[in-house]
């Protein structure tokens, strides 16, 4: 470590005196930006400014004689930006490329950067405009692929903004860019790969849309070309993972369409491919919850077809997932309320064969996890409204036990809930009819009691 440091610091030593060169001589920015991405790769960014800074200075003062002086300071502001953006400067990173589209508009990649930024500040007006303009400009230049990134994210921004039709037509004119540039380069796995997320992009708005053939057709045709580059190179991670995706979409159409026994074979085909990838993959945590909730999607399939103890398979295999990625993490809420949700779905399933005391443990751990999340974070509507589902469904099994007052306190417990809830938002229908229903369950208990006392 010892040396690598010194070498390190013997580099960043002679930047000053290289760039100074650099500016005597005024040679190429090339270097210069070599110079600051070494400095910046060094965890040196402070010095990276200072070398593109220096250079800069140059290129304005002699920009009113030298106009292609413009384009060089217009390419160190896209390298100042993104130094910026590594110090989570985020406003200075973009009026950095503000600056250096305004010096050189024809940049379509730094308007495409700058449009990302406006998303990541959730202005997807400004996003909006950004991206059009990023389209304008690989227009102007001929930039195929340029062109096809710049539609996909206007259409990922006017799906933002709930305008799914005039998305969908961006996505299929980028789709059929990105078919010219595959078509002419079959051995390019890369635009083989773009081609895959333009049919899935055009697919996710029709699934959306209610448009299921046609969202199914885009799936398969993902599905398609996925298939070929996982097949191709079976070590490829990233070809086998999106080849797990497209699995599940595919089957999330089926599913919704109550081809049930295609939606599995779907959804199975996926879990194959995710079990091997968390084994060669172990310490990729997003692939995992990806694996759990497969898991979950082939076990509601089997739930549907009334195939319970399969079911009770999935949703147990996707619990052991759960447990681990919470255990790995116990401060990540959204860890903590999936497995909830999967202990729920195991209560539901075990409450259906009347397996009634398992399916009263499960519920109840599922109403821990809940309790604890909504002490974290009382304000959480979702939250409550979750942890009111688990105290009903613990009081319906215990009223199948014939447990009357506990299943009472139960239904108390749950009807307290969305009485705040429904205070709190008299406006929101559902909060109204979850309460009207949590009172019901209150009156048909008490009368229960009144019938049975009777017997």
């Amino acid at each position: 470590m010892l040396t690598i440091s010194r070498r390190l610091r013997h580099g960043l030593d002679e930047l000053g005196a290289a760039v100074a060169s650099l500016l005597a001589r005024n040679r190429d920015i090339d270097r210069v930006l070599e110079r600051a991405h070494i400095a910046l790769a060094a965890a040196r960014s402070a010095e990276a400014l200072a070398i593109i800074d220096r250079q800069l200075a140059v290129e304005r003062k002699h920009m009113p004689k030298v106009p292609k002086r413009r384009s060089r300071a217009a390419r160190l502001l896209q390298m100042r930006a993104e130094i910026e953006r590594v110090r989570c400067n985020y406003s200075v990173a973009r009026r950095n490329l503000q600056e250096s589209l305004a010096l050189d508009p024809d940049q379509p990649s730094c308007w495409t950067v700058l449009g990302d930024s406006w998303v990541a500040a959730d202005d997807f007006g400004e996003a909006r405009r950004t991206f059009e303009q990023a389209l304008a400009a690989a227009r102007r230049l001929g930039q195929e692929p340029d062109q096809s990134v710049a539609l996909e994210r206007l259409g990922d921004v006017l799906v933002a903004l709930g305008q799914p039709c005039d998305a969908l037509k961006c996505f299929r004119d980028g789709l059929a860019i990105r078919q010219r540039l595959a078509d002419a380069d079959t051995a390019n796995a890369g635009r083989q790969h773009e081609l895959a997320m333009g049919c899935n992009k055009i697919g996710d708005v029709l699934a959306v849309r209610g448009d299921l053939p046609e969202a199914l057709q885009a799936f398969r045709d993902a599905l398609a070309i996925a298939g070929r580059l996982a097949h191709g190179q079976p070590a490829n991670a990233l070809w086998q993972h999106d080849l797990a995706s497209a699995h599940d979409r595919v089957g999330d159409v089926l599913a919704a369409q109550g081809k049930l026994p295609d939606a599995v074979q779907a959804f199975q085909e996926s879990l194959a491919v995710r079990e091997r990838l968390d084994q060669t993959n172990p310490g990729n945590a997003a692939w995992r919850r990806e694996l759990a909730l497969t898991g979950e999607k082939l076990g509601d399939v089997f739930a549907g077809q009334g195939k319970l103890p399969e079911a009770l398979n999935a949703f147990r295999d996707s619990l052991a997932v759960r447990e681990r990625l919470a255990e790995a993490n116990p401060g990540n809420a959204a860890a903590q309320r999936a497995l909830s949700v999967c202990c729920e779905k195991i209560g539901d399933v075990l409450a259906a064969q009347s397996e009634f005391h398992a399916a009263l443990n499960s519920f109840r751990h599922s109403l821990a996890i809940r309790e604890r999340l909504g002490d974290n974070d009382p304000g959480n509507v979702v939250g409550q409204r979750e942890l009111s589902v688990s105290h009903e469904k613990i009081g319906d099994v215990l009223v199948a036990q014939r447990k009357l007052s506990e299943a009472l306190t139960s239904f108390r417990d749950s009807h307290a809930i969305r009485e705040r809830l429904a205070k709190a938002d008299p406006g929101n229908a559902t909060w109204q009819h979850e309460l009207m229903v949590a009172q019901d369950r209150i009156e048909d208990v008490l009368t229960a009691q009144t019938t049975w006392a009777e017997q």
